[in-house]
C-alpha cells in the first residue's frame, strides 16, 4: 500500500538564478505555498510581484519578520552561507541544490572544476542543508555523461535539466515524508570556495598536448553569461592575451620539425601553435579587457612567425596571494562597475589636490569632479600609495563609487557627512580589497566596452600610515586630461525650416550668407549645409556643394562642411569632383559628413541604393577617399571598366570625413573603425547616453589604430539672449514647428528607423495603427513636452550663463566642437541680432578651456566650486500642459494596485525592450520617448481610461507614479484577484546555473501578461 500523502508544506526560496523560478513554479502547481522569496534579482523579483510573494533582499529580513509556519527553505542557487538562525526557521529543515557530485566537487563553479580536472561524469544532488558546506544527507542524484567536446556552458545546462528532474523526484519524496537522506558516499571530499583560482590551468602551457590544452580552453567557456574563475591566457612575450576557443588541427609536414612552444603563424581566425604533441589552433582572441584582438595583432604581440613562446612558470606566492584576495572582494568591483561610469571632467573645472585628511573635505572635492554619468553616484579610480604595480593577475587600481545622499547637490551639511561616511566605509571595503582581478570586464558581460578605474578622469591616491586614512593618511586628487586636450569649438549649422509661400523669397539664402561672414571673422571654426530633396524642411539645401561653393569665395578662414553628404544619391566619382573644386575655391578647408539616407523619395535619384543605403555609404565613401588621393580606381563603363583618376586634384592631402548618425551604437563604432570623425545631436538621446557612445567611438578608433582621437561634433539648436525666459518665449513657436515637421518625415519614413522597424517586426502594426490614438490635442500636448524637454536638456538655449553651462555639460562628455543649429525657422534679423551673444558664450569657452587644458592636478581649497552644470538624475517632467487638468473623483472601492503595476509593468516591456528597470526608473531615461508614449497612451486608454491624457504621462513618468495615477482613476468591477502568471516552462530556460542567466520576458508575453493581468483586475 503506497504512503499517505502528506498535507502541503509551506516554504521560503532563496537564490539568484533562473533555477528558482522553475521549481517554484512546480511547487505552485502541486499546491504548496511560498511563504517569502529572498532574492536580489531583479528578475526573480519580477516573478515573485507577478506571484504576488512576499520579496526580501536579504535571508537576515526573514529574522526581523519571520514567516509563520515554514516546513522548508529551499536554497536554489543560492551562493551564500546561511546562518544557523536562518536555516532554522524550516521545522522540518533546508534543502539545497548543488551542481556538482558530493562529496568530491562541494563549494561553487562545480562544473568547471570538474572539466578542469578532466572528469567524463558529472552530476546534481538536492540535499539537506548543515553547517557544514555542502556536507549534509542526499534526499536526490542524477549523473549524466560529461561529453567530450563539453564546455563549462553545456555543462551547466545539463545541471540545469537535471535540477528541474531531479525537483519533480523531490517533491515526490517530501510528499510521502521520506525526508531523512542518504549519507553522503566515502570517497575525498574537496570543497572548492568562491575565491579559488585556477592559476595553473588559465595561463595555457604551450608545452602541454593539443587535446588538454582544448579541454581546458572549454572548461572555462561559460558562453555569453558571467564566467566566475578566470579566462584562459596565452602568454605572447611580455603580453597576455585571451584565448575562447582552442581545437587541436592536422599537424603539417613541415611542422613536425618545429619544437613545442612555437608559433607558427597566423590566419583569419586566430592563431596556430605547435605544443606539447601536437598542433592547436587557437581562436577568439581578445585582450585582457575583453576587447578583441585579430590574429595578426596577436602575431605581432609575441615578435611575429617562428618565435617560441615562455615557458610556463608558475605565479609567485605574492601573486597568488594578491589574487586571491582580490577575487574574494570582487563581487564589490563588478557592482561598483556596473553602477556608475565616469564622465570627462571638464577642462574648466578647478580641483583641489592635495593634502586632504578630512572626509568632508575629500567629498566635497570629488563632487566637484567625479560625478558619475549616471549623476548618482561618484566615480573615481582609487589607488593605495602602498600598493605594487600591476601584476600578471591583478590591477591595483580598484573603481571607488558612491552612491550619493539627498542633499548633497545643494550641500546640505548632513548629506555631506552621510556621503564622507559612504567614502569612508567604501576606501575601507577597497584596502580589504586590494585590487581587481585584470580580467574581470572580460568575464562580465555587463561590463563589456567599460572603461578601467585607472583610466578614469578622477584619479585618488591614498598616502597612508599605519592605520589607514583618514587619521593617519592622506589623500590626493588628481585628474587626468588628455595631453593635447583643445578648446571647445563652435560652427554654424544651417537646415532651413520654411512655408511654402517662403521658397520663392528673394533672398532666401541671405541668413546664410551673413551668418557665414559673422562666423569667418569671430573665431568660429565651421559652417554646415545640409543635403535635403524634395521638402520644404530644409529644401533650400539640395547640394552642400554648390552652397560651399558660394561660401568658399565671401570666406577665408572658416571650414565649409556638408552637414549631410548622403552618399548612397551619388556617383562616387561626382563626391569627390564636386568638393575637390570646392577645396581649392576656399584654400582647402572643406570636409564632408557622410550619411545614408532614410527619406524613401529622395532615392529617385538613385533607387538601386535604397535597399542597402548604409552598406553602399561605407564603401562609396571609401571609393571617395581613394580618388581624393589621386589613386585610379576602376567604375563599369559602356564597354567595359573604365579606370578613373579624378580632377581637379584637391588642396587637402586627405579629405576629412564625418559620420552623420542620429544615435545608433553601431554607426557610432564603425566611424571609429574607419577613422571618420563624428556628427550627432541630442534629438531621441540624453547627454548622458551619449556620453556612452562617444566612449565607444573612441574605443573603436583606438583598437583600429588611426592616429589621434578623431573629433566628436554635436549638433544643437540654438539660441542665446539676455536671459531664459525671453529666448524660450521666442523659439518655443519655431521649435514646435520644427519639431512638427520633423515628426511629420518620422512618420512619413517610421518604419526606415530601427526602432519602429523592431516594433512592426515585434507587434505587427502598421504606422497607422502607430498614431491612430493621438488626438489632435495629443499631438499638441505631445509637442509642448518635446519642446520643453528639449528646451531644457537637449538646446544651446537661454542667457549666455546657461548656454556656457550647458557647452560645458557636454564638453565634459568628450564633445569636440558644437555645431549651432541657427537655422531653424526664425526670421534671419531675430538670429543675425542673437549672434554676438552666442560669441561671447564661444570666447569664455576657448578662453576657460585654453587656461585649463593641459592642468593635471590643479591644488586648490577643498571648497572650489564643482562644475556648473554637474550631470544629475532627472525629476520627473513637468510638462505645462495647455489648459489645467481635471480633477479626477477619489475612489471609494479597494484597488489593487499590484494588479495595475503588473499591467503597466508589461507594457513598458513590450515598448522598451527591457526588463531590467525599477519601480523608480524614469521612463524616458530607460529608453522611452515622445512616439512610444503615444503607443503607451492608447493601451493604457484601452486598458484603463478613455479620460488619460498624453500630459498625464509625461507628468507621470515612473513605474510607481502611473500606478498611483491609475489606481485614482479606475475601480474594479468585482474583488481584484491576483494576476494570473505565466505557466511554467514560459521563463525561458538559462544555459547555466553557475552564472547569471537571464529570465528573458518577450514582448509576446509582456504583452500576454497585460492582457491576463487587465482581466484579473476586472475580475473576467
Amino acid at each position: 500500500m503506497d504512503d499517505p500523502a502528506l498535507p502541503p508544506f509551506r516554504c521560503v526560496l532563496l537564490g539568484e538564478q533562473a533555477l528558482l523560478v522553475e521549481c517554484g513554479e512546480r511547487m505552485l502547481a502541486a499546491g504548496h505555498t511560498i511563504a517569502a522569496v529572498v532574492t536580489d534579482t531583479p528578475r526573480l523579483r519580477e516573478w515573485a510581484v507577478q506571484r504576488s510573494l512576499r520579496i526580501e533582499h536579504t535571508p537576515e529580513a526573514l529574522l526581523a519578520a519571520p514567516p509563520a509556519d515554514v516546513d522548508w527553505l529551499f536554497a536554489i542557487t543560492w551562493l551564500k552561507p546561511l546562518a544557523d538562525e536562518v536555516l532554522a526557521l524550516g521545522r522540518r529543515g533546508a534543502l539545497n541544490f548543488h551542481d556538482g557530485p558530493l562529496p568530491q566537487y562541494a563549494g561553487l563553479n562545480t562544473p568547471m572544476w570538474a572539466l578542469l580536472n578532466g572528469e567524463t561524469r558529472h552530476g546534481i544532488r538536492w540535499h539537506r542543508m548543515t553547517t557544514e558546506i555542502d556536507g549534509g544527507r542526499v534526499l536526490v542524484a542524477r549523473d549524466f555523461a560529461i561529453d567530450a567536446d563539453e564546455t563549462a556552458f553545456s555543462l551547466n545546462a545539463k545541471c540545469f535539466e537535471a535540477g528541474l528532474a531531479g525537483f519533480d523526484a523531490l517533491l515526490d519524496r517530501l510528499a510521502t515524508g521520506d525526508e531523512a537522506g542518504e549519507p553522503q558516499p566515502p570517497g575525498e571530499r574537496r570543497v572548492h570556495l568562491g575565491a579559488d583560482r585556477p592559476m595553473r590551468e588559465a595561463l595555457l602551457d604551450p608545452m602541454r598536448p593539443a587535446v588538454e590544452l582544448a579541454r581546458i580552453v572549454r572548461a572555462l567557456d561559460n558562453g555569453a553569461y558571467w564566467q566566475a574563475l578566470l579566462k584562459p591566457r596565452l602568454r605572447l612575450a611580455e603580453v597576455d592575451v585571451l584565448v575562447a576557443a582552442a581545437e587541436p588541427v592536422e599537424m603539417l609536414p613541415t611542422e613536425t620539425t618545429l619544437p613545442p612552444a612555437t608559433l607558427i603563424g597566423a590566419d583569419a581566425d586566430g592563431l596556430r601553435l605547435r605544443c606539447g604533441d601536437g598542433v592547436l589552433h587557437l581562436g577568439g582572441l581578445a585582450r585582457l579587457d575583453g576587447t578583441r584582438l585579430s590574429a595578426d595583432e596577436a602575431l605581432a604581440l609575441a615578435g611575429g612567425a617562428g618565435v617560441r613562446l615562455p615557458a610556463w612558470a608558475r605565479p609567485r606566492d605574492d601573486e597568488a596571494k594578491a589574487l586571491r584576495r582580490a577575487a574574494r572582494h570582487e563581487a564589490g568591483a563588478r557592482a561598483a562597475l556596473q553602477r556608475a561610469q565616469p564622465t570627462a571632467v571638464p577642462s574648466t573645472t578647478e580641483v583641489p589636490a592635495e593634502g586632504l585628511t578630512d572626509p568632508q573635505a575629500l567629498a566635497r572635492a570629488l563632487l566637484a569632479v567625479a560625478r558619475g554619468a549616471d549623476g548618482r553616484h561618484l566615480a573615481v579610480g582609487l589607488r593605495f600609495a602602498s600598493a605594487s604595480e600591476p601584476s600578471r593577475w591583478v590591477d591595483p587600481v580598484l573603481p571607488l563609487v558612491v552612491e550619493l545622499p539627498d542633499g548633497t547637490a545643494n550641500d546640505d551639511g548632513l548629506a555631506l557627512d552621510v556621503l564622507a561616511s559612504r567614502l569612508v566605509a567604501a576606501i575601507d571595503a577597497a584596502r580589504r580589497a586590494g585590487g581587481v582581478p585584470n580580467d574581470l570586464r572580460a568575464r562580465d558581460p555587463r561590463l563589456a566596452g567599460t572603461a578601467a578605474p585607472a583610466d578614469w578622469p578622477a584619479q585618488l591616491q591614498l598616502d597612508e600610515q599605519t592605520g589607514g586614512w583618514p587619521a593617519h593618511g592622506r589623500a590626493s586628487l588628481a585628474i587626468q586630461r588628455p595631453a593635447a586636450a583643445r578648446a571647445l569649438q563652435f560652427g554654424l549649422f544651417f537646415w532651413n525650416v520654411a512655408e511654402e509661400h517662403d521658397l520663392g523669397r528673394s533672398d532666401k539664402y541671405r541668413l546664410l550668407l551673413e551668418s557665414a561672414r559673422f562666423a569667418d571673422t569671430h573665431g568660429f571654426n565651421a559652417v554646415w549645409t545640409p543635403e535635403r530633396h524634395f521638402q520644404a524642411f530644409g529644401g533650400l539645401f539640395p547640394n552642400p556643394a554648390v552652397t560651399s561653393a558660394a561660401l568658399a569665395t565671401i570666406t577665408t578662414k572658416v571650414a565649409l562642411r556638408a552637414g549631410s553628404c548622403v552618399v548612397p544619391l551619388h556617383h562616387p566619382i561626382r563626391i569627390a569632383e564636386e568638393w575637390a573644386v570646392v577645396d581649392n575655391l576656399s584654400n582647402g578647408r572643406v570636409g564632408i559628413s557622410i550619411a545614408a539616407g532614410w527619406a524613401t523619395p529622395d532615392f529617385a535619384l538613385r533607387p538601386e541604393n535604397h535597399a542597402e543605403a548604409k552598406r553602399v555609404m561605407f564603401e562609396a565613401a571609401e571609393q571617395v577617399r581613394r580618388l581624393w588621393r589621386g589613386e585610379a580606381l576602376e567604375f563599369p563603363g559602356p564597354q567595359g571598366p573604365v579606370k578613373v583618376r579624378t580632377l581637379p586634384r584637391p588642396l587637402q592631402a586627405e579629405l576629412p570625413i564625418w559620420v552623420t548618425t542620429a544615435g545608433n551604437p553601431e554607426t557610432f563604432a564603425e566611424a571609429g573603425r574607419m577613422g571618420a570623425h563624428l556628427l550627432t545631436h541630442l534629438l531621441g538621446q540624453s547627454v548622458e547616453e551619449l556620453a556612452a557612445k562617444i566612449a565607444a567611438y573612441r574605443k573603436a578608433w583606438r583598437e583600429a589604430g588611426h592616429a589621434g582621437e578623431g573629433i566628436v561634433s554635436l549638433m544643437l539648436h540654438t539660441l542665446v539672449g539676455d536671459n531664459r525666459e525671453a529666448v524660450e518665449a521666442v523659439v518655443r513657436g519655431p521649435m514646435k514647428a520644427y519639431l512638427k515637421t520633423a515628426m511629420a518625415l518620422v512618420k512619413a519614413a517610421a518604419w526606415q528607423f530601427p526602432t519602429f522597424k523592431r516594433m512592426s517586426a515585434e507587434q505587427g502594426q502598421n504606422l497607422d495603427a502607430f498614431f491612430q490614438s493621438a488626438s489632435p490635442e495629443d499631438m499638441d500636448e505631445l509637442l509642448e513636452f518635446a519642446f520643453q524637454r528639449y528646451f531644457r536638456d537637449s538646446g544651446l538655449f537661454g542667457s549666455e550663463s546657461d548656454a556656457i553651462a550647458m557647452a560645458r555639460r557636454v564638453a565634459g562628455i568628450d564633445v569636440d566642437e558644437i555645431a549651432c543649429l541657427i537655422d531653424f525657422g526664425l526670421d534671419a534679423d531675430t538670429v543675425l541680432a542673437h549672434l554676438p551673444a552666442l560669441d561671447r558664450v564661444r570666447a569664455a569657452l576657448a578662453t576657460s578651456t585654453t587656461a585649463n587644458a593641459n592642468a593635471a592636478t590643479v591644488g586648490r581649497s577643498a571648497s572650489a566650486p564643482r562644475p556648473a552644470t554637474p550631470i544629475a538624475t532627472r525629476p520627473e517632467p513637468s510638462s505645462p500642459a495647455p489648459t489645467p487638468a481635471p480633477q479626477r473623483p477619489a475612489t471609494t472601492r479597494s484597488i489593487d494596485t499590484s494588479a495595475i503595476e503588473t499591467t503597466l509593468r508589461a507594457h513598458w516591456i513590450a515598448l522598451l525592450g527591457i526588463d531590467d528597470f525599477g519601480r523608480d526608473d524614469n521612463f524616458f531615461d530607460i529608453g522611452g520617448h515622445s512616439l512610444l508614449v503615444v503607443q503607451l497612451l492608447r493601451h493604457l486608454r484601452e486598458g484603463f481610461s478613455e479620460s488619460i491624457r498624453v500630459t498625464d504621462l509625461f507628468r507621470h513618468v515612473t513605474l510607481s507614479a502611473q500606478t498611483r495615477f491609475v489606481a485614482s482613476l479606475v475601480a474594479p468591477a468585482a474583488p481584484p484577484q491576483a494576476p494570473a502568471a505565466a505557466p511554467a516552462g514560459t521563463v525561458d530556460t538559462p544555459a547555466t546555473t553557475g552564472g547569471e542567466a537571464p529570465i528573458a520576458l518577450d514582448r509576446g508575453r509582456a504583452r500576454a501578461e497585460a492582457r491576463r493581468a487587465l482581466a484579473a483586475l476586472r475580475g473576467e
